[in-house]
Order: C-alpha cells, then structure tokens, then sequence
C-alpha cells in the first residue's frame, strides 16, 4: 500500500521547478497576477489579507465563496457581478 502525500495547506510558499515562487495566499495570488488583476474576491477566512492586497493597488471584495447550496452559489454571483 503506498503512502498517502502530505498536502496540508501552507501559508508560506509555492513553488514549483519551473515557475518563480510565491507566497500561498491570497495575498501571493494578488501579487503574483500583479497588472492583470483589478479586484479579487477572497473568502471571510482570509480577511487578514485584505489590506495588504488594496496596498499593491487591487480592489478586494470579501465574501463568503464557500457554496454548500444554491443559495449561497447565487449570493457569490451576485457578489461577483456587483464588484467593480
């Protein structure tokens, strides 16, 4: 039987061969899309990272993005389609 990875969540760094690292957070995915992004939405559990994010000149919208039904599925869309 083999053995199963270890793929806890890291808040520190990804980094794969190919590719620069970055730091796995919301905060990481903000500044590594840099330019292309102009707001990002981010769940309520990683509400700590919403004014770093605004520093580096990206709107943030926090939501919750966890959908257990249809109802929490269209209030993110409603969330999604309000953010400008």
């Amino acid at each position: 039987m083999s053995k199963q990875p270890n793929l806890k969540y890291s808040p520190h760094t990804f980094n794969s061969s190919h590719k620069k690292s970055f730091e796995a957070s919301p905060y990481g995915v903000a500044k590594f899309y840099g330019s292309l992004l102009k707001h990002l939405i981010i769940d309520m559990v990683d509400s700590e990272h919403e004014k770093r994010i605004q520093k580096i000149g990206v709107k943030v919208t926090v939501a919750n993005t966890i959908m257990k039904s249809v109802e929490d599925a269209v209030n993110l869309a409603k969330v999604v389609i309000e953010a400008e």
